[in-house]
């Protein structure tokens, strides 16, 4: 239970078995003020109750009654005997004692209760958290912090999306063409051509026809998409030791397109390739960038 102080009003826990059923003096921790608390719904102690008056002592024996007068005596000649006299009242009986009462078992003697004298030091009870302020609606007001999480959520899920369209805006653009406009903008336009083609490494092999020397190229494109996909033009490119490029030319493969998990062979040759040509890559290449390249 809370006890409150009458004087700083100092508010305390208080155990209500401590102050017991008659109360207890108490003394505040703050302003040290003391006064006698009653716990929760007892009643206000009542009154000793006096005992009731001892009856009266029984009155004592009465003495023995004085013999009544001697009647008057006749004038006979004679005297009359006189007359037998009364006998003494008897003194009365004293009480019989009380019965011995039986003796009781050893019982333990109950708790005594509770030292109303004693004085109980309080505590100061903590004070009660504020409680938060509520909307029209009765529902509480939103906390700041809980705003503030949604908005790193919602970043955080902007930056994840972001980052996987930038990573797989190729497959974007092959499903959705005129996204990579947007690619264009931020500078990152996807290359589509010959999508989901893979070019095998060729079998190269070197002859003479005549006073030629040609150079033979073999080898096989293979479609790894669920769908058919058109072959593009294909570039063939002579290089040095240092990657520089010597002779390139261009053709196409035996069939303009490939079926799904099927494979299409190309087979190209050069007469009388580049001396100190060591390297060979095949790419897909368009008309229009091989028109720019011979312009340059």
């Amino acid at each position: 239970m809370i006890l409150s102080c009458p004087s700083c009003s100092a508010r305390f826990n208080v155990k209500a078995e401590a102050l017991g059923t008659n109360g207890r003096t108490v003394k505040c921790a703050k302003c040290a003020h003391k006064w006698h608390a009653m716990p929760e719904g007892a009643p206000a102690p009542a009154a000793a109750a006096t005992p009731p008056p001892a009856p009266p002592p029984p009155p004592a024996a009465e003495t023995a009654a004085p013999p009544p007068p001697p009647p008057p005596q006749a004038p006979a000649a004679e005297e009359a005997p006189p007359p037998p006299q009364a006998p003494a009242a008897e003194e009365a009986p004293p009480p019989p004692p009380p019965p011995p009462q039986p003796e009781a078992e050893d019982t333990p003697p109950p708790p005594p209760p509770p030292d109303s004298a004693a004085e109980i030091d309080l505590d100061e009870a903590p004070e009660r958290p504020p409680i938060p302020p509520r909307q029209r609606g009765g529902q509480p007001a939103p906390q700041k912090g809980s705003t503030l999480k949604w908005w790193i959520a919602l970043v955080a899920v902007i930056v994840i999306l972001s980052s996987a369209a930038v990573i797989w805006r190729k497959a974007i653009v092959v499903m959705y063409a005129p996204a990579n406009k947007l690619f264009m903008m931020i500078n990152l336009p996807i290359d589509t051509l010959g999508h989901g083609l893979v070019i095998h490494t060729p079998e190269t092999g070197l002859s003479i026809d005549g006073s030629d020397r040609v150079l033979t190229i073999k080898g096989q494109i293979e479609n790894t998409t669920g769908r058919i996909v058109d072959v593009p033009i294909l570039r063939a490119s002579l290089r040095d030791t240092k990657g520089a490029e010597l002779q390139k030319w261009t053709f196409t493969a035996e069939e303009p397109r490939v079926l799904p998990g099927e494979r299409v062979i190309y087979e190209t040759e050069a007469r009388n390739p580049a001396q100190g040509a060591t390297g060979l890559d095949i790419t897909f290449t368009r008309p229009e960038e091989e028109m720019e390249s011979e312009t340059k």
